[in-house]
C-alpha cells in the first residue's frame, strides 16, 4: 500500500507546508520521493514521484516552468514541492492555473528543512506502510492456509473469509455458476440475479483501488437495489487463466474496498484457486477411474454381474438391474465460449465445461441423482435407470436436458438406446449411438429414440451411418411422386397416407381426422394408388408406403 499526498501532509516538515493549487489531485498516489535539479526531469521519472524541487534549472523561463508541469501530468507524478524565495519568491500564475487544471498539487515547502529533512520521513513510512501491508497478508496466508490444510473445501474457506472482513461471501465458477458460499441466505437470490442477466460480463462494471492497483468488478441490478446491496467479484487466476470468481456482498452505498479487505481478498483468492485446482486433480483422478469402469461397461467387457458391483461398490456407486443410453454429441463448444467471452480455450475452461455440464445436469434433474454420466471427450452418455419415477416421464426428462446442454453447447443433438439388462447395457449404448448419428444428419430432429427407427433399424451400416444409397431408392419408388404432387398443387397426399396409417386403415377415422367428405378421402387413396402405382390393399404394397412414409418424416433432409 502507499501514501496519497493527502496523507504525505501529515508527515514532518510537511505539515508546515501549505498547498497551493491543484487540490483535485490531493487523492494521487505517492510511491516515493526524488529532487529535480536538471531541467530535463523527465527522462528520470518513473510515476507517482512527489519530485522538489527550488527551481534553480528553470528560475528565469517561464515556458520551462509551464511545460514542467505538463511533463509531470504526463508521467504521472504525485506532487510537485516547491522552496521559495531562494531563486523565486512565488509560484508564477501560469504554474497555479495549470496545476488546477491538471491536478498536479503544488506544495510551498518550509524554506528552513533539507530536502532529507522531507526525504527520510516520508520514504520511512511508505515502507512501514508496505511492511504492515506485508504483514497482514502473511497473516491472512497462514490464517486460510491452516484451515484449508485442516478442514478444506471451498464452503470452510468462505466461512474464514467472511469472518475476515465482515461480509456475505462466495465463490463462483467463469460462468458465474455457485461453487460455494458462506452461510447467509441472500446468496440464493443473488445466485439468480448473476445467471439471469443475459451475457453478464457486460454488466460488469470495473474498478480500481488507486492505492494498491487492486481491481474488481462490480454488479448491480434492480432487484439487488431494492435489497440495498451489490456483488463485488475479483478474479480467481492461475497462470493468467480464469478460474472463477470471488464474490462478495457490499451494502450499495459503499463505493471502496478498504485496504485490510483488500489484502484480506488478494490472498484468499491465491487459496481459492490452490483448492479449486486441488479439487479438479482430485475430480480428474476420481473421473479417470469412473469413466474407465463406464467405458468397460458401454463397451461390454464386463461380463460378470459380481464384478460389475464390486467395481460400483469401490467407486461409491449404486448399479440398478436394467439402463437405457442417453448418448449427446458435445464436440462443439461455441455457445459455452461465448458465454466465457474472451477467455482462452484451456484445460481448465474445458474442465469447467464437463463440471458443470455434469453438475447442472444432476442439480436441475434431481431424478437423475441416481443416472451414470460418462465423459467421452466428444459424447457424453448418460446411464438412466429404468425406475417408475424416470420411465414415466423419459420425454420430459430429454427435453429437459437438451435446454440445459444448449446453454454450452451448439447443436445439440441427442440419441436414445432402449432399456436393457445391466449385462447387456452396451446393446443400449450402441442404439443410442445409432440414434445419434440420425439425429446428427438432420438439421430439423436434434433428438432421435433408437425406438422410433422403426424398421429402418434395418438401414443403419455397422459404422453407425445410414444406407442413405437405399433408402433413397426406396423413397422414390414410393413417397417422392406424392411430395412432388403435393409441392405442385399445394395437396395433402403424404398426410392424407399417413392419417389412413394411424387410423388403421378405417375410412370413417380417416375421413372424421381429416375433416373431409368420405368421397373426398376415397378420390385421395385413388390419387395416391395412381401416382405410385401401388394398392392400398396388398400387405406388401403398404409395407412399402409405409416405409416411405417412416423415411419421409424421420429422414426428410437426407432424401
Amino acid at each position: 500500500m502507499y501514501l496519497t499526498v493527502r496523507q504525505i501532509m501529515d508527515i514532518g516538515p510537511l505539515q508546515r507546508s501549505r498547498i497551493i493549487s491543484g487540490m483535485g489531485g490531493l487523492d494521487n498516489i505517492v510511491k516515493t520521493v526524488t529532487v529535480m535539479d536538471v531541467p530535463n526531469i523527465e527522462n528520470w521519472l518513473k510515476g507517482n514521484e512527489f519530485v522538489l524541487t527550488n527551481v534553480f534549472a528553470i528560475k528565469d523561463d517561464i515556458v520551462a516552468q509551464k511545460q514542467l508541469i505538463k511533463v509531470l501530468k504526463l508521467k504521472n507524478v504525485a506532487a510537485l514541492g516547491i522552496k521559495l524565495k531562494s531563486y523565486i519568491e512565488t509560484v508564477p500564475n501560469e504554474m497555479i492555473q495549470l496545476s488546477n487544471e491538471l491536478n498536479i498539487p503544488i506544495i510551498e515547502l518550509p524554506a528552513d528543512c533539507s530536502w532529507r529533512d522531507i526525504i527520510d520521513p516520508v520514504l520511512h513510512r511508505i515502507v512501514n506502510e508496505n511492511y504492515k501491508v506485508l504483514e497482514k497478508s502473511l497473516a491472512v496466508h497462514n490464517r486460510l492456509m491452516k484451515i484449508l490444510l485442516q478442514e478444506g473445501g471451498l464452503e470452510v474457506l468462505c466461512n474464514s473469509i467472511k469472518e475476515l472482513i465482515t461480509a456475505p461471501v462466495a465463490i463462483v465458477d467463469s460462468l458465474f455458476k455457485p461453487m460455494a458460499k458462506s452461510r447467509d441466505d441472500e446468496w440464493e437470490f443473488v445466485f439468480k440475479e448473476l445467471l439471469n442477466n443475459g451475457n453478464i460480463i457486460n454488466h460488469l462494471k470495473k474498478k480500481q483501488d488507486v492505492k494498491s492497483n487492486f481491481v474488481f468488478y462490480s454488479f448491480a441490478s434492480n432487484k439487488l437495489n431494492k435489497l440495498g446491496i451489490k456483488v463485488c467479484l475479483v478474479r480467481i487466476e492461475h497462470d493468467n487463466f480464469l478460474l472463477g470468481y470471488l464474490a462478495v456482498l457490499l451494502k450499495i452505498d459503499v463505493e471502496s474496498l478498504k485496504e485490510d479487505d483488500i489484502v484480506t481478498l488478494e490472498r484468499a483468492c491465491i487459496m481459492a484457486a490452490l483448492e479449486i485446482i486441488k479439487q479438479r486433480n482430485i475430480q480428474k483422478v476420481s473421473r479417470k477411474f469412473f469413466n474407465e469402469f463406464l467405458g468397460e461397461l458401454l463397451e461390454g467387457k464386463l461380463t460378470s454381474l459380481e464384478e460389475i458391483h464390486q467395481r460400483a461398490h469401490f467407486l461409491g456407486v449404486r448399479m440398478y438391474d436394467r439402463y437405457a443410453v442417453i448418448l449427446v454429441n458435445t464436440s462443439i463448444y461455441k455457445n459455452y465460449y461465448k458465454q466465457i467471452g474472451r477467455l482462452k480455450k484451456n484445460e481448465f475452461t474445458l474442465d469447467s465445461l464437463k463440471d458443470s455440464v455434469i453438475r447442472e445436469i444432476t442439480n436441475r434433474i434431481n431424478i437423475l441423482k441416481d443416472a451414470l454420466i460418462y465423459d467421452r471427450g466428444d459424447y457424453i452418455a448418460i446411464l438412466l435407470p429404468q425406475m417408475e419415477a424416470i420411465t414415466s416421464r423419459l420425454s420430459g426428462i430429454i427435453t429437459e436436458l437438451k435446454n440445459i446442454l444448449v446453454f454450452y453447447l451448439k447443436n445439440v443433438k441427442i440419441g436414445i438406446g432402449e432399456w436393457k439388462d445391466l449385462l447387456k447395457v452396451n446393446e443400449s449404448y450402441i442404439d443410442a449411438y445409432y440414434a445419434l448419428k440420425v439425429a446428427l444428419n438432420d438439421p430439423d430432429n436434434d433428438i432421435v429414440y433408437f425406438n422410433d427407427l422403426g424398421i429402418l433399424k434395418f438401414f443403419i451400416k455397422n459404422s453407425g451411418d445410414l444406407d442413405t444409397r437405399h433408402i433413397r431408392e426406396i423413397y422414390d419408388r414410393t413417397l417422392k411422386p406424392l411430395a412432388d404432387y403435393d409441392t405442385k398443387n399445394k395437396s395433402d397426399l403424404i398426410t392424407t397416407l399417413d392419417t389412413y396409417f394411424k387410423s388403421n386403415f378405417c375410412f370413417n377415422k380417416t375421413a372424421q381426422k381429416l375433416f373431409v367428405h368420405i368421397n373426398t378421402l376415397r378420390y385421395r387413396l385413388e390419387k395416391i394408388e395412381s401416382l405410385t402405382g401401388l394398392s392400398l390393399k396388398k400387405s406388401e404394397d403398404l409395407f412399402n408406403l409405409y416405409l416411405g412414409l417412416k423415411i419421409h418424416f424421420l429422414l426428410k433432409n437426407l432424401i
